[in-house]
């Protein structure tokens, strides 16, 4: 299963995906319009809109990375530390607005996927102490990644705590009867993520080809 990471703590390429994605299809509509009798000079603008578009949205990618990476390096470090076991006693919901999490509002006013999830945790630290930490915010609910009641305490020498769940994937899920059917149906989506990508390709590919067949008719 692909690793899930917090919010603002991952690397992009959303962009990326939909530059080339603009791209195959000024091809493809350039392609149409030349066997329609336009000429390829006709055509150019709409290449180099699409050119400009995946440009753009590939600096959105190469912009968000670089504003992400101090916090991306600091989880890194993070994960190398050694670690203790706890338990999450707690998910929090928040809304998550326009890039912004909003703590301080009711999250059963908003839709799920404006919601954000935090995992309240409690674990005994290296001296023996009985603590409670939240974790960052994530965009998808724990219960889709989450092993359980799972999770491992890193800590630093500077006294600084970081939650890494126990993931399913990691180890067998003990609940995987006792969950409601669309987690299941995202945890197949999640364990499975290159088979979707592949079969997402090939359905716009089908998409096209019989756009391109009814087009040229």
């Amino acid at each position: 299963m692909k690793k899930v990471t917090p919010i603002g703590y991952g690397k992009s390429s959303i962009g990326v995906c939909f530059g080339i994605f603009f791209v195959i299809g000024a091809i493809f509509l350039s392609k149409v319009l030349i066997n329609s009798g336009a000429s390829p000079s006709d055509t150019k603008y709409l290449i180099i809109g699409a050119g400009i578009l995946a440009v753009l949205m590939g600096l959105s990618d190469f912009t968000s990375n670089l504003r992400n990476a101090p916090k991306i390096k600091h989880m890194n470090e993070m994960l190398e530390c050694p670690a203790v076991k706890g338990e999450i006693k707690e998910i929090k919901r928040a809304p998550f607005v326009m890039g912004k999490l909003h703590e301080d509002k009711d999250p059963d006013k908003y839709s799920a996927k404006n919601i954000a999830y935090k995992l309240l945790v409690e674990f005994d630290d290296v001296s023996g102490s009985r603590k409670t930490i939240v974790s960052e915010a994530y965009v998808t609910d724990p219960k889709v990644f989450v092993n359980g009641n799972n999770v491992y305490v890193h800590y630093s020498p500077e006294g600084e705590y970081w939650i890494d769940p126990v993931q399913i994937g990691d180890v067998p899920s003990p609940d995987e009867n006792e969950v409601h059917g669309h987690v299941k149906a995202m945890r197949f989506v999640m364990r499975h993520s290159a088979l979707v990508s592949l079969l997402s390709v090939g359905w716009c590919v089908v998409v096209l080809a019989v756009a391109y067949l009814i087009l040229i008719k």
